[in-house]
């Protein structure tokens, strides 16, 4: 079954935007596309979280401890985020759309978790998935 009238290029870079993530971000459409990026990537880690905790189940049983991280850290330069936004924001707008979403307390920002990369300056997010759905569950009511 064909999803649209237009045959679009396989392997082509796409964003889905909800209203009710522009309306959650306040109108703030850079923060609503930031969003909209860290519940995909979310979505796509713990399934291949669950992957690697098995990976790691089976390694451990062999003697060759857990060498997959399983934690569900996401992370990005400010360039990927420029780029995962198809280019329509840029530095400042992404800076302030992060900073939004800290404030809605939906991701938290935080260094390299290894201490031995201390210098990386990529910054790791985590989303927080419960505030999304509990905001949802507020404002969409099911009726």
């Amino acid at each position: 079954m064909n999803t649209s009238c237009v045959r679009h290029p396989q392997i082509n870079r796409y964003i889905q935007l909800h209203k009710w993530q522009v309306v959650f971000c306040q109108t703030n459409h850079c923060a609503a596309l930031l969003l909209s990026i860290f519940i995909n990537w979310h979505d796509w880690k713990l399934r291949n979280d669950q992957y690697y905790r098995r990976s790691n189940d089976i390694a451990e049983m062999h003697g060759d401890g857990r060498p997959h991280n399983e934690n569900a850290y996401l992370f990005f330069t400010t360039d990927e985020l420029i780029e995962g936004c198809m280019g329509l924001y840029g530095k400042k707008a992404i800076t302030d759309g992060l900073e939004l979403l800290v404030s809605l307390g939906v991701i938290t920002i935080h260094k390299n978790p290894n201490p031995r990369y201390h210098f990386d300056k990529t910054k790791y997010f985590q989303f927080r998935p419960e505030v999304c759905n509990q905001w949802i569950a507020e404002n969409y009511p099911i009726q």
